[in-house]
């Protein structure tokens, strides 16, 4: 009943969650992958290319890296999928608010943001978990993180992944979801557990090109009548994000003009947030930082 489509680049991950998955999802599926090594096609190619190959009416894009250990996960997923008027997208981490400024699905707005997922970086396991009530099966959101995206094939068929737009491996989960948003809706559920193997998206040099590229497009949609942000909330917004990519491997070009498209939203109680984001990396602090933490430890 659910089509699971997988862009593959690591067999070893590949083969986990595929015996994962046969093991715990309690209904029937298919499993439509595209070993994309060697071509290294755009994501948004390859999710449109799988999914209109796929033959159930009920698809899910999911990241290879990832093993659930909800049983009978598909019975939970097909309930949300089948049983309310106008679902959209389906993920298990997602934010009810979008920024105007350039920004992942996270804000750092903690009655926005909605998460459930355990990280194993290495065999270091961290349960991250939103705020909000543990009773909560699912939440309304705008966007929605990449790692596990379901819909109805209909929708799909009526958004699409953006492979006109996005031509890398970013913004292809929060461009799908805000637009389907735009029609549907669409929720997180907090009732399946899933574990991470990695420490989450790579937030570098190409991630903020795309971030550039995304929000230059979706500029005037997110400013135009359907206009829901606020100033305040950017502000928080903004120093979620310099915090979160301050050690990533960001040319200073980039961190200036981030800064720059940003600006109204520096203020004197978020200078030191600024500075950090322009120097840490490429000033090497984050070495200083590493040593010193190593020694207090000891």
């Amino acid at each position: 009943m659910i089509s699971i489509l997988i862009c593959s680049v690591n067999p070893g991950y590949l083969q986990r969650v595929s015996d994962n998955i046969s093991q715990t999802i309690g209904v029937d599926y298919e499993l439509l992958v595209q070993d994309n090594r060697k071509e290294n096609q755009p994501i948004c190619k390859v999710y449109n290319q799988l999914a209109a190959q796929s033959k159930f009416s009920y698809l899910l894009f999911l990241h290879e890296d990832v093993a659930f250990q909800t049983i009978n996960w598909g019975k939970l997923l097909l309930d949300q999928l089948t049983n309310h008027n106008q679902r959209g997208v389906v993920g298990i981490a997602g934010s009810a608010y979008k920024s105007v400024i350039p920004s992942g699905w996270f804000t750092g707005l903690k009655d926005k943001d909605y998460f459930n997922i355990v990280h194993d970086d290495k065999g270091k396991i961290k349960k991250i978990r939103d705020e909000h009530d543990p009773a909560m099966i699912a939440a309304n959101v705008k966007v929605l993180d990449g790692v596990f995206l379901a819909c109805n094939k209909s929708v799909w068929e009526d958004i699409r992944f953006n492979d006109d737009l996005l031509k890398g491996f970013h913004f292809y989960d929060i461009d799908f979801s805000l637009r389907a948003s735009k029609k549907y809706k669409n929720i997180v559920m907090r009732n399946i557990d899933l574990i991470h193997y990695t420490k989450g998206g790579d937030f570098g040099e190409p991630w903020v090109k795309a971030a550039f590229i995304f929000h230059c497009e979706y500029n005037k949609w997110l400013f135009g009548p359907d206009h829901f942000t606020s100033f305040a909330n950017d502000r928080v917004v903004f120093v979620s994000w310099l915090n979160l990519l301050k050690n990533e491997k960001i040319h200073l070009s980039s961190r200036l003009k981030w800064i720059y498209i940003q600006r109204k939203c520096i203020s004197f109680h978020n200078l030191y947030e600024v500075i950090r984001f322009l120097i840490y990396r490429p000033l090497g602090l984050y070495k200083l930082h590493a040593i010193l933490k190593t020694a207090t430890d000891e």
